[in-house]
């Protein structure tokens, strides 16, 4: 009976292995589709990636050129700001020395104006009373 058992045994454990085999196949399969997508996603996610990179690339030249840009208009803005100053100190200076200038202006007028009094006193003086002249009353 025992050999009638082994015999049994023999024609069952070639099932038994046969059934692993195609258990262990259908697993790798699987495994195997598994890292087919696993590759194809991370294929796509370098893909991705990598656009992501060159569009960051090209955003950032973008804005070193914008940057650019408003560092020269700032620079130029600076300059013309010195000018401005410079040209507004020069004005200050010339209406200081104009102020100046018509200070001395009056100071001249008022010593003229006294000036001709005298002189006109002196003329009247000298001729008496004999005529008298009349100054506009701008003058007086």
């Amino acid at each position: 009976m025992d050999e009638l058992a082994n015999k049994v045994q023999a024609i069952e454990e070639p099932k038994q292995s046969q059934v692993d085999l195609n258990v262990a196949l259908d697993v790798l399969g699987r495994a195997s589709d598994a890292m087919d997508l696993m590759y194809s996603r991370s294929q796509k996610l370098e893909a991705l990636l990598k656009r992501a990179i060159e569009q960051s690339k090209t955003d950032l030249a973008a804005a070193e050129g914008r940057i650019k840009d408003w560092e020269a208009r700032a620079r130029k803005c600076e300059t013309q700001i010195q000018a401005y100053e410079a040209r507004l100190r020069e004005t200050e200076h010339r209406a200081e020395m104009a102020e100046r200038n018509a200070e001395l202006a009056d100071r001249n007028a008022a010593e003229a104006a006294d000036w001709l009094k005298r002189y006109y006193d002196k003329i009247l003086e000298s001729f008496g009373s004999r005529t008298q002249i009349s100054l506009p009353a701008a003058a007086a």
